[in-house]
């Protein structure tokens, strides 16, 4: 199968399906003899604007991953082929009383880093900057994503994950 089989269909910038793309181009060896597919490969990141390290236009959404127990649970995974840089995390919590700890990790492969906490009897919080978390751009791809994991009294907690994907 070629570097462009299956590409037609898609359409510059937000349009473009990263698993599509990294599909038909992870398999491409560096060498000389593939230099016209690596040049290719150049063409079609340009185009959809998945080079420079940059925000893809239109690419922002939020993700909404609602948790009823105290289970360690995935709250934003990237496809393959996308790599997303997280712009902000709430937590709304339904029911219960008393104070709720909102416990975010990394996860990869095989591990995880405890990367975030934050315990409060609010119902709704904002996860961000201050000394339980490591205050600096988060980047997501397929093989380090975030989880989390609600203790306390609630019914639900509804974590809500603002991203844009990244070239």
């Amino acid at each position: 199968m070629g570097i462009w089989d299956n590409l037609n269909t898609l359409k510059v910038g937000a349009g473009s399906n990263p698993e599509d793309i990294n599909r038909q181009t992870k398999d491409v060896h560096l060498q000389k003899s593939n230099k016209a597919e690596l040049e290719d490969i150049v063409l079609i990141n340009d185009a959809t604007m998945r080079s420079g390290g940059a925000p893809i236009p239109d690419s922002g959404s939020v993700e909404n991953t609602e948790v009823s127990d105290s289970t360690k649970t995935t709250i934003i995974r990237p496809s393959p082929g996308e790599l997303l840089q997280v712009m902000g995390i709430d937590a709304v919590r339904s029911g219960g009383s008393g104070a709720v700890t909102y416990s975010l990790y990394l996860t990869g492969e095989s591990d995880s880093v405890y990367w975030y906490y934050y315990s409060t009897t609010d119902s709704n919080v904002i996860l961000s900057g201050d000394s339980n978390y490591f205050a600096a751009p988060l980047y997501l791809t397929e093989n380090l994503y975030l989880e989390a994991v609600s203790t306390g009294t609630f019914d639900t907690v509804d974590y809500n994950v603002a991203s844009v994907k990244v070239c």
